[in-house]
């Protein structure tokens, strides 16, 4: 009965541990699928310049109607309809602003244009 006690506690603890460090796993996890769709939202209120391209003056984003707005530099501005937001993040990342928006934005999406 004491040997049984025994291996039954050990038993327990192995798994108490097992759990816990699954639940560190988890909460890393978490963590990071927080961080991933915390950081766009909060990029998603500013404007973004780019003032190393040769045509695009700015870009923004509205989240909340999936909106991205392309400022030229000739003051055309052009506001994209239903673009994914990783769209955005992609495109503010990007080495080229101009090449990311030839390939990824234009012809793309419905928009609307209007001058500044």
């Amino acid at each position: 009965m004491i040997r049984n006690n025994t291996s039954n506690r050990q038993a327990i603890q192995n798994l108490i541990e097992d759990l816990q460090e699954n639940l560190q796993l988890l909460e890393i996890m978490v963590t990071k699928e927080e961080q991933k769709s915390a950081a766009p939202a909060r990029r998603s209120a500013n404007v973004t310049l780019f003032s190393d391209s040769s045509f695009i003056q700015s870009v923004s984003y509205e989240s909340k109607t999936s909106d991205l707005t392309v400022q030229m530099k000739n003051g055309n501005s052009y506001v994209y309809l239903g673009v994914p937001e990783f769209v955005y993040v992609d495109f503010i990342n990007a080495k080229s602003g101009g090449v990311y928006f030839n390939s990824h934005v234009k012809n793309q999406y419905a928009v609307r244009s209007f001058r500044d």
